[in-house]
C-alpha cells in the first residue's frame, strides 16, 4: 500500500471574515478519490508571557462559542506583511499593554486533520505592563498575572482550555525548565 495522497481539486464553498470552507478532493493512498470539507484558517501566533519573578501573564477573555469568560493567553492572526516576531510583540502589546525583553520562537503546530493553517508558539520573557490595552471591537479581555504554581495547577485541572494555548504553555514551561 502506498502512503502517497494527491490533492487533485479545491473548490471554495464559503468565505467569512478571516476563514473559508473548501472542498478538497484527493486521490488516496488506496488509489480512491475522496472529497473532504477543509476549514481554511489563517496562521496564528500564541504567546506565553512570564515576568522576572515567575508570574504568568494570563487573560480572562470572553469566548463566543462557549459563551463565557475563559482563562487564556495572548493570541492573534498572522498578517503576511509582518514577521511572526513582530506579530507576537504587537499582539502582546495590544491585548495586554505589556512588553517583553525577549521573544523566543518555540516552533509551530498544525491546527488539525481537517483544518489548514499553523499555530506559531512564542515565549515572552521578562514581561511587564507599560501601556494601556488597545482592544478590537471583538475583544473583551481582562489582564492578570498568576503565580507559577497556581498557573501549573490550573493547567493540571483543565483551567486553561484553548488547545493551542495549552500547548504553548507546556512548551514554554519545558523550555524554561519549570514543568
Amino acid at each position: 500500500m502506498s502512503n502517497d495522497w494527491k490533492l487533485t481539486k479545491k473548490i471554495r464553498i464559503h468565505d467569512y471574515f478571516y476563514k473559508s470552507l473548501e472542498e478538497w478532493t484527493f486521490k488516496t493512498h488506496a488509489n480512491k478519490e475522496k472529497t473532504y470539507i477543509i476549514d481554511v484558517e489563517p496562521d496564528t501566533v500564541v504567546v506565553f508571557g512570564i515576568t522576572r519573578d515567575d508570574k504568568v501573564l494570563t487573560l480572562r477573555e470572553y469566548f463566543l462559542a462557549p459563551q463565557k469568560r475563559v482563562l487564556s493567553l495572548v493570541a492573534g492572526i498572522v498578517d503576511k506583511e509582518k514577521s511572526l516576531v513582530e506579530i507576537a510583540v504587537e499582539e502582546l502589546r495590544e491585548e495586554t499593554g505589556c512588553v517583553a525583553s525577549e521573544m523566543v520562537y518555540l516552533g509551530h503546530l498544525i491546527k488539525g486533520k481537517y483544518t489548514a493553517g499553523l499555530v506559531h508558539l512564542f515565549l515572552a520573557k521578562n514581561v511587564e505592563r507599560k501601556y494601556e490595552q488597545q482592544l478590537e471591537d471583538s475583544e473583551d479581555i481582562e489582564v492578570n498575572f498568576m503565580g507559577l504554581e497556581q498557573f501549573k495547577e490550573a493547567l493540571r485541572q483543565g483551567g486553561l482550555s484553548p488547545l493551542h494555548e495549552f500547548a504553548v504553555a507546556y512548551r514554554a514551561l519545558d523550555y524554561l525548565g519549570k514543568l
